[in-house]
């Protein structure tokens, strides 16, 4: 934003006013910002009425919210830039999430979906894991100690 305040040029009198109005406004728009300096989009007081409305806005409860979670575990998949842990705690974030607004995904849905998702260099651990006792599995804290790609 800087550098296109640098170009515009300086407000001096009523006879620059025009100019000056109007290559204000194209750079608040452009920043998204053109609303709050017409007092039309009105900004939260405080901290505690911006909380709310952040609250509002990310923790709704519709179904539109839900369905669009349940996307996001069904279509979920290991990005290549991520490591493993990283890849794990996005699939527990959705998991979060989706109990918060009373959809629950069963602990077993859960290891599931990680050893689905697992790179095949982890096909070992994989075969490993189902071997293992089921009194032994859970998915808190068995997946951070190996964290490569």
């Amino acid at each position: 934003m800087e550098s296109e305040l640098a170009r515009v040029v300086k407000l001096k009198n009523i006879e620059n006013w025009g100019i000056w109005k109007f290559q204000i406004r194209v750079i608040l728009n452009s920043y998204g910002a053109l609303d709050v300096a017409l007092g039309t989009d009105i900004r939260p007081a405080d901290l505690a009425e911006m909380w709310q409305k952040l609250t509002s806005v990310y923790e709704q409860k519709s179904e539109a919210s839900i369905h669009m979670l349940q996307q996001d575990w069904y279509n979920t998949t290991k990005k290549s830039s991520d490591n493993i842990a990283t890849h794990i705690a996005k699939l527990k974030d959705i998991a979060h999430r989706l109990k918060l607004m009373g959809e629950a995904i069963a602990d077993s849905m859960i290891i599931t979906k990680i050893l689905m998702t697992l790179p095949a260099g982890y096909r070992h651990f994989v075969s490993a894991w189902e071997s293992a006792s089921a009194d032994g599995r859970t998915h808190t804290g068995k997946f951070e100690g190996k964290t490569h790609n």
